[in-house]
């Protein structure tokens, strides 16, 4: 089922409806996010084979009335919901793809299926968790990195269109620093944006980043296991959205440090969480 004709040259996010009632706050703060990153959403509901039609386009009618009136495109399909998702994806420029947008308990981690596709998903992975009702601290996480440039970048544009406030947060794992370039354990913020070290240079072009695009930006540096920092953070300040950027294949080093991170994440993090790819929104 196909409601709207295809414009050509936009990016699209696709807007996952399952089986279960939709959120109306969910579907708003997935419309909001998809606008604010400038991409024309897709409601894309999959009937598995015990499911009538009749009854997916009954959910998707349902879904699109939690939206505003503007341009939403609306797509039904048969088949596996995994495979179908991962087909859809490729089919046009899509850079975002959304999940967990129905009525679930909050305090539980997302589901199987949301995981399975943020670790296959080629683009960016939102998933939605608690949504406020209106968007006002940004938690931006960073390797200290080249690579992670893209996710402050995305990370800083989301808290611009939305007049958001952004913290950018590194945590220094544990690692020799011989290996990563990390501070040592002891260096605080100021010591460490002292020297002129890779990290150094990298969060003084994230905070560049923040200031030219007019956004109120702190840089926050913490010490311990990555995944573990950052539940912490938000925690200790709740935060409408975390956005982390999922490294693409190279150095070892950089897989075995923050590869697993993303996945992590979803499974603990009790507030929206917007993983970052290269090739993705």
């Amino acid at each position: 089922m196909k409601q709207t004709a295809q414009p050509q040259g936009e990016g699209y996010s696709l807007i996952g409806i399952g089986r279960e009632p939709r959120d109306p706050n969910d579907m708003r703060y997935a419309e909001a996010i998809s606008r604010a990153l400038g991409l024309r959403p897709v409601l894309f509901h999959v009937s598995p084979p015990d499911e009538p039609l009749e009854e997916g386009k009954r959910l998707l009618t349902t879904a699109r009335t939690m939206l505003s009136p503007e341009d939403v495109e609306v797509l039904h399909v048969e088949g596996n919901v995994v495979d179908e998702i991962v087909n859809e994806l490729k089919s046009r420029p899509y850079q975002l793809l959304v999940m967990e947008t129905s009525i679930s308990d909050p305090d539980q981690p997302a589901s199987q299926l949301s995981q399975r596709l943020a670790n296959r998903a080629k683009v960016s992975v939102l998933l939605v968790r608690n949504p406020p009702q209106q968007i006002k601290e940004i938690l931006i996480c960073t390797g200290g990195h080249p690579e992670s440039t893209r996710a402050v970048s995305l990370g800083i544009k989301l808290a611009q269109a939305t007049k958001a406030n952004a913290t950018i947060l590194h945590v220094a794992s544990s690692t020799p620093s011989m290996y990563t370039g990390l501070p040592a354990i002891e260096e605080g913020l100021e010591q460490v944006l002292t020297r002129e070290s890779p990290l150094a240079n990298h969060l003084k072009e994230a905070a560049s980043i923040a200031e030219s695009a007019g956004v109120e930006t702190k840089l926050e540096l913490r010490h311990g296991v990555v995944t573990e920092e950052i539940i912490r953070a938000c925690e200790i300040k709740p935060n409408d959205l975390v956005v982390i950027g999922a490294p693409k294949p190279g150095a070892l080093i950089e897989r075995l440090l923050l590869g697993r991170v993303a996945p992590q994440l979803i499974t603990s993090n009790k507030c929206s969480t917007l993983i970052v790819r290269d090739n993705g929104a």
